[in-house]
């Protein structure tokens, strides 16, 4: 008896080291600007899930150091159960519309791609059979099979998609991604730089989503002058106003 309930601490306190694993595993860097997404991207598609399904990855080979994990494979049906990296889930995709990557996805065929079981090790888990997505991802570098990751893929649901972003998807993104940068923060120029050699847009980052005017309304476009800056469409430009009227009402309240 004692020997058993030594073995459930010690399987307790192993999930426990998985799970504060997990919890600080996937950090991501600066939230991205789609155009940025669909420039670093294989591909950009329009798809709908039509299956999913979780399953032990073949490839997982289980760890053999006993002293950092300990063998139980008698308790609770073995333990790869609670290991996030022993799990994948598979989404089976109907394509719809393939927007870039048409050497990787083919219109109207059904395509797999796959993903950690684990939101904790940047798994995408969130995905609903029935419902339509824009996915920009890239390849498995040895594979070339299409996975997907929290860091590296651009996923929205395609009901969410603004009407500048299917704009940009269509006819901006992909022109300007040799032409324009775009960096996260504020972005000045010191006197004198030709207009020609300013070809970054700054992106603030840290909006809410309903005042992330240069996401939601417009794309880093060359202007007139030749410098890059944002795309000033009326959506947009109503959008601004609206953010700057907004801070103006917070500077005033705390005085």
């Amino acid at each position: 008896m004692a020997n058993s309930g030594i073995i459930s601490c010690l399987a307790a306190l192993f999930v426990f080291m998985l799970e504060l694993q997990v919890l600080f595993a996937c950090q991501c860097g600066m939230p991205k600007h789609p155009q940025t997404s669909f420039c670093e991207s294989d591909y950009v598609i329009k798809v709908k899930i039509i299956e999913k399904t979780k399953f032990k990855d073949p490839d997982y080979v289980e760890p053999t150091d006993d002293a950092l994990y300990p063998s139980f494979d008698n308790i609770w049906g073995g333990m790869d159960q609670y290991i996030p990296e022993a799990h994948k889930i598979k989404y089976v995709a109907y394509v719809e519309k393939v927007y870039k990557g048409e050497q990787y996805a083919t219109r109207k065929t059904k395509i797999e791609i796959e993903t950690s079981a684990s939101s904790g090790i940047c798994g995408i888990t969130y995905l609903k059979e029935g419902e339509r997505y824009l996915i920009g991802g890239v390849l498995d570098d040895d594979t070339k099979e299409f996975t997907i990751a929290l860091c590296n893929t651009w996923i929205e649901k395609f009901e969410d998609v603004t009407k500048s972003q299917r704009q940009g998807i269509k006819r901006f993104y992909k022109k300007y991604c040799k032409q324009c940068a775009i960096e996260t923060g504020d972005i000045f120029f010191p006197p004198g730089v030709p207009a020609k050699m300013k070809r970054i847009c700054g992106y603030p980052p840290f909006n809410r989503p309903e005042n992330d005017c240069e996401k939601n309304f417009s794309a880093c476009v060359r202007q007139v002058d030749g410098s890059c800056g944002w795309m000033k469409n009326k959506n947009y430009k109503q959008c601004v106003k609206a953010r700057k009227d907004q801070k103006k009402k917070q500077r005033r309240g705390k005085f």
